[in-house]
């Protein structure tokens, strides 16, 4: 789970760093090292986001695996916590793809 939340916190981290490149890019007009480095950022931002899905199903199924020996209310909240960690780096990836259509238009 440490793994996961790593994870999510950099793809946040990123999706921040996009946000602040995003403003001077706005003052710029979409031009210069700006527009290139948030096109990194954003593929940064992809990158980790997708790992931390592969994270998250593989925590899943240890948890799955794991069921018959938990307690049932506590079997249905890691699934719901994994899931609540995991739509950080989801959101992250969301803002970043989003940021990608404003540039693009």
């Amino acid at each position: 789970i440490q793994q996961l939340v790593g994870r999510c916190v950099a793809a946040t981290n990123v999706a921040e760093k996009i946000v602040n490149t995003f403003v001077s890019l706005a003052e710029t007009r979409f031009k210069g090292s700006d527009a290139e480095s948030i096109q990194e950022l954003i593929h940064e931002t992809v990158a980790i986001e997708t790992d931390a899905d592969s994270l998250g199903i593989e925590i899943t199924h240890t948890i799955f695996a794991r069921r018959n020996s938990m307690d049932p209310v506590c079997t249905i909240f890691l699934y719901k916590l994994i899931h609540w960690i995991d739509d950080l780096a989801d959101y992250a990836e969301k803002l970043a793809i989003r940021t990608r259509l404003l540039i693009v238009r």
